[in-house]
């Protein structure tokens, strides 16, 4: 485009200067004084002023134009960039939201079969201690209640089991942090105000020790976190 308008100009000034000399050959004119020369001589430096003038014109819109189109397209990059980043901070928070699920749900059960196996050894205030921290997990993990309903189940099937043989016996010190436990879970029902009760009112404290060669686990939102402090209870 650039080239264009100079060939144009140049154009211009050649067909200026040859009509310029066709009108003198044909009509040829006298300069009988100065002001007849000096406007001879203004007449000739308009012409090429004339279309510097119109060139400065074109470059001011040329330039407007092309600074217009450049916002335009810095404005469009700006929205695809912006899109782009929504975009990957979208999959981000996606991929950290399912690598927590992934890592509670791998910790839930590691806790479930723990407890399961703490039942099995008839070491229930520590089955008891692990379903609750099972519970804990899925509350923190937000999960909804039915993905965690087992473990209440299971806390209110011992103390069935054990309420009519003896007492259901709890860790020393736990039972505060149960109560608390159950109360955040929503929606209550009659079993977890029933487990609540109990826990609260009706459970007794009493030190428990592991069976030989098995390692307590706990959570990380566990209040008692490592082993050497939970044993340190018992």
């Amino acid at each position: 485009m650039e080239k264009k308008v100079k060939c144009a100009c140049c154009f211009t000034l050649v067909i200026s200067v040859v009509s310029f000399f066709c009108s003198y050959f044909r009509s040829p004119f006298e300069i009988k004084d100065e002001i007849e020369f000096i406007g001879i001589i203004i007449a000739i430096i308009a012409i090429p002023v004339s279309i510097l003038i119109g060139w400065n014109i074109y470059s001011v819109i040329d330039f407007n134009k092309k600074n217009e189109k450049i916002q335009i397209e810095s404005q469009k990059l700006s929205e695809k960039l912006l899109n782009e980043s929504e975009y990957l901070k979208k999959n981000y928070n996606e991929l950290v939201r399912k690598i927590q699920d992934l890592d509670a749900d791998v910790t839930f059960n590691f806790i479930m079969n723990y407890a399961n196996d703490m039942y099995n050894k008839t070491c229930i205030p520590y089955s008891i201690d692990a379903y609750m921290d099972a519970i804990n997990v899925a509350l923190n993990a937000k999960w909804e209640k039915e993905k965690y309903s087992v473990a209440l189940s299971r806390i209110r099937m011992i103390i069935k089991e054990k309420q009519n043989i003896s007492y259901v016996y709890i860790l020393p010190g736990m039972r505060d942090f149960y109560y608390d436990l159950l109360s955040k879970i929503e929606p209550k029902d009659d079993e977890v105000r029933w487990i609540g009760n109990y826990i609260l009112n009706q459970a007794k404290e009493k030190s428990a020790t592991l069976p030989y060669s098995v390692l307590g686990f706990v959570s990380t939102f566990h209040p008692k976190r490592n082993q050497e402090e939970i044993n340190s209870v018992v």
